[in-house]
């Protein structure tokens, strides 16, 4: 699943820090002197708070900006022969169809940083890792995410259950969503929530990749990695639609495994697994009394967390301004704009504490755990390519059955197999590469 990278938090008051500017595809002139500025085009750097950053310290740049999901897309700019200097991506939406690594856009960073020693070592190093995976520095993360767990502590306080805590396992939160399970007046409450299947793969604590690099086939087809695939879907659904209450939420909404509605809207989950920057883009949190702790961790897997989820900024391979480039990703990585975007709830991807510190201290919303976005250490993130959200589409299509049932879990596996395997097979076809 590809994630929107870059919002403007519903809690935010955005005006005491930045001033707005303009929509998409826009424009912003601001020259110091009489000279021609000069001109860059940026497609992923969506909101007006970034747009605002940029024009007002880069006086010498004309920029035209295009929005991410927006017409034009990065397709038709490259397919109208559209300069293209830089995108904004998330690490989902890299390598997705449609977006940089798909269309041959990647450029390899790697002495364009040594030139301007931009430090690395100031980053958290699963990110970078993350795009090295692909077979180059094809980005430096601008923002990054985490997977925390949400809880309600009005549901938690009705039924006189302990808050959860920071560092818990998945066997002690699985105990807490036994407890915080139950029918009350004859509605159904449920104890734990996610946005989708999708996202905890994606973040998956065992940092299993979607594709073998050994032999270019679906991992879940494999025997080197099914039974980690096992353990987190084990760990992270069956364990808990095992439970009879699941099975009756189940029943009553198609199928599908309680969601962001069901935390926040109905107000029926009691805890809920997804991104620490969720409550700035969910109006429905605002409704809930609630707060935040670590992802619980795998017993095997003592204090590391979900895999980080960074936004990355690229540097197009036929950019003719690649110098330019990087001097504006010196700026947005810099610890005054990342101080400014953690003030904000944005995540950020450097390991300055100071940095960190400040995360949400910018926004109306206070006495929150927020300390529980940096609790653990990220998980290591696994090699990537083209092909990876056709094999997760698959694994969901397979897999989504198991919750009620339907089909066992060996069965469902093998079936994730075959339809990951016949989806890369006919985007080979296509020509399409795994890495491009």
């Amino acid at each position: 699943m590809m994630r929107k990278h870059l919002h403007i938090a519903c809690y935010l008051s955005l005006a005491t820090l930045f001033a707005t500017a303009c929509g998409t595809p826009s424009s912003s002139t601001v020259a110091s002197d009489n000279s021609v500025p000069k001109e860059i085009s940026l497609v992923g750097f969506d909101t007006p708070v970034l747009q605002d950053l940029l024009t007002k310290h880069f006086p010498q740049y004309h920029f035209t900006f295009y929005q991410t999901y927006g017409k034009p897309s990065l397709s038709d700019l490259i397919a109208q022969g559209q300069a293209v200097d830089m995108v904004l991506e998330s690490y989902g939406a890299f390598s997705a169809p449609g977006f940089a690594l798909s269309l041959g856009l990647q450029y390899d960073m790697s002495d364009l940083v040594k030139k301007y020693k931009l430090d690395l070592n100031r980053f958290d190093q699963s990110a970078i890792q993350g795009i090295q995976e692909f077979g180059g520095l094809y980005g430096v993360p601008f923002t990054s995410n985490a997977m925390v767990l949400y809880y309600n502590k009005d549901l938690f306080d009705k039924y006189g259950v302990s808050y959860p805590k920071d560092g818990m396992t998945w066997d002690q939160v699985t105990e807490l969503v036994k407890q915080m399970t139950r029918v009350d007046s004859g509605t159904q409450y449920v104890g734990l929530a996610q946005l989708d299947l999708g996202h905890p793969f994606n973040s998956n604590q065992l940092s299993v990749p979607y594709v073998d690099p050994q032999t270019g086939k679906s991992s879940i087809a494999t025997d080197a990695w099914r039974g980690q695939w096992k353990e987190i879907f084990q760990t992270y659904f069956l364990n808990f639609t095992a439970m009879d209450g699941y099975q009756s939420y189940l029943k009553a909404h198609n199928n599908q495994f309680p969601n962001t509605d069901t935390f926040g809207k109905d107000r029926t989950a009691a805890m809920y697994l997804y991104f620490a920057d969720t409550w700035t883009n969910t109006p429905s949190f605002k409704d809930v009394n609630w707060d935040m702790v670590s992802m619980p961790t795998l017993k095997e897997k003592p204090g590391v967390g979900s895999q980080p989820y960074p936004a990355y900024l690229c540097v197009s391979q036929g950019s003719k301004n690649k110098d330019d480039d990087i001097k504006i990703i010196e700026y947005l990585t810099s610890d005054e704009v990342q101080t400014q975007y953690s003030k904000l709830g944005y995540v950020t991807a450097l390991k300055n504490d100071t940095v960190r510190k400040a995360y949400a201290t910018g926004t109306d919303v206070t006495g929150k755990n927020f300390k529980a976005v940096f609790y653990d250490s990220f998980a290591p993130m696994p090699k990537g390519t083209t092909f990876d959200q056709m094999v997760q589409r698959a694994m969901i299509k397979a897999m989504t059955p198991t919750l009620t049932d339907a089909v066992d879990l060996n069965t469902a596996f093998q079936q994730a197999g075959e339809l990951s395997d016949q989806a890369i097979e006919e985007a080979k076809q296509q020509g399409i590469k795994q890495n491009n």
